[in-house]
């Protein structure tokens, strides 16, 4: 096979390391790990979830410029992950989301608020495990 011969296109993604990104992270002995970044990725390398969210925005754009009913998901898929400064969805927050909301807080509750606000302004509190007494 020849690449010039097939009617496909190739695309290289510089993605980051398992250590220039945070998240979750299985090993080799099918252990999950929750674990913070370690150092930023090189030059152009991003995060997986980064390729993920930067989709996630464009196809939410297009949506909104479309009229065609099968775009409606696309115009109402409420995307809020905060980004932190290399752009990347901070991975608490979208961890929030996979795992539920607790939607009755009380006043005086002990939470963090993290991310600061959404894309609506308003806050986003999450009461991250390492928070939690002991």
């Amino acid at each position: 096979m020849k690449a010039e011969e097939i009617d496909t296109e190739v695309f290289f993604f510089p993605a980051a390391g398992h250590a220039e990104k945070a998240g979750a992270f299985t090993n080799t002995q099918r252990m999950l790990q929750w674990r913070e970044k370690a150092v930023d990725p090189p030059g152009d390398a991003r995060s997986d979830a980064w390729f993920m969210h930067q989709l996630a925005l464009r196809l939410i754009a297009k949506g909104k410029e479309s009229n065609d009913p099968l775009d409606e998901p696309l115009r109402a898929l409420n995307w809020w992950y905060p980004e932190d400064e290399l752009g990347d969805p901070e991975m608490e927050a979208v961890l929030a989301e996979i795992n539920g909301w607790y939607t009755n807080p009380q006043p005086g509750a002990d939470g963090v608020v993290f991310g600061g606000v959404d894309r609506e302004g308003n806050p986003i509190t999450v009461r991250r495990w390492r928070d939690l007494p002991s």
